[in-house]
């Protein structure tokens, strides 16, 4: 029997490039610690001087110098009862780099989407007066949106009034819109043709969270689902991704239009 020699069927320049290969996956592949970058809710850079968060320690801050400060990381829902900010940042990486390269270079080669993000969540409550009542950084978004949720429940800030409101949104089906009234909710799908389909919020059974669908490196926007007791046109959920202002709306409208029993993630 003729022994194969690894230069019979491969040859010599074959196993340099295998070793070669496996000399690059050991090397650049895996988790990378990377320069911190953050970002603001619209994605843009925020530098370290905008996120000093040391003026709210003494609790005399008001609602203008917090909005005014924070600026860059505030997600444009306006209240004099709360501010909402939202950031990401980011110190690692991860995925396949260039063999040979520095760590500089793997670093600042790598784009947003093989960054590992992280979101933080700053909650500053304030009185009749403007004065700050109490402060909340909050890293777990499964603790912040229950969170949120008791602060608009308490009162903190005041409810929408029972007329129409206007969310607009953007998911699946082409959902762009949604209108908000007492007693009915009116969805506006469809990418061609707009069709209108209303839901009453006692139809409403379940408000989730679909993180999943959410892109880290942009905070401001998230994903969110209403699961439905009923099927309707759009069947039995209407997930909608939307700015602060934009959920904070649809808390504060399933808070006083759906029923009482309504599950919250």
């Amino acid at each position: 029997m003729k022994e194969v020699t690894a230069t019979g069927y491969f040859g010599r320049p074959c196993l340099v490039t295998i070793g070669l290969c496996l000399a690059i996956l050991s090397g650049c592949a895996g988790a990378t610690r990377l320069p911190t970058r953050t970002k603001g809710p619209e994605g843009q850079a925020v530098q370290k001087k905008e996120l000093n968060l040391s003026f709210l320690e003494a609790n005399a801050a008001r609602h203008d110098e917090v909005v005014n400060r924070l600026s860059s990381i505030d997600t444009g829902y306006s209240n004099r009862r709360l501010f909402w900010g939202r950031w990401s940042d980011s110190k690692w990486g991860y995925g396949w780099f260039a063999f040979g390269c520095s760590t500089a270079k793997c670093s600042n080669g790598t784009s947003d989407s093989q960054r590992v993000w992280r979101v933080h969540n700053l909650l500053v409550t304030f009185d009749e007066n403007g004065m700050m009542q109490k402060k909340e950084l909050i890293s777990d978004d499964k603790v912040f949106w229950r969170e949120l949720r008791a602060t608009l429940a308490a009162g903190q800030p005041t409810g929408i009034p029972r007329t129409a409101a206007t969310v607009s949104a953007r998911g699946p089906m082409c959902l762009t819109q949604m209108t908000l009234t007492k007693d009915l909710m009116r969805v506006n799908i469809g990418c061609k043709q707009t069709l209108m389909v209303p839901i009453s919020p006692l139809n409403i059974e379940r408000f989730g969270h679909n993180v999943r669908f959410e892109d880290k490196s942009h905070a401001g926007s998230t994903c969110h689902s209403l699961y439905l007791s009923e099927k309707t046109a759009v069947g039995k959920k209407i997930s909608f991704c939307g700015g602060g202002p934009e959920v904070v709306t649809m808390f504060e409208y399933l808070l006083q239009a759906s029923r009482s029993n309504m599950l919250w993630e």
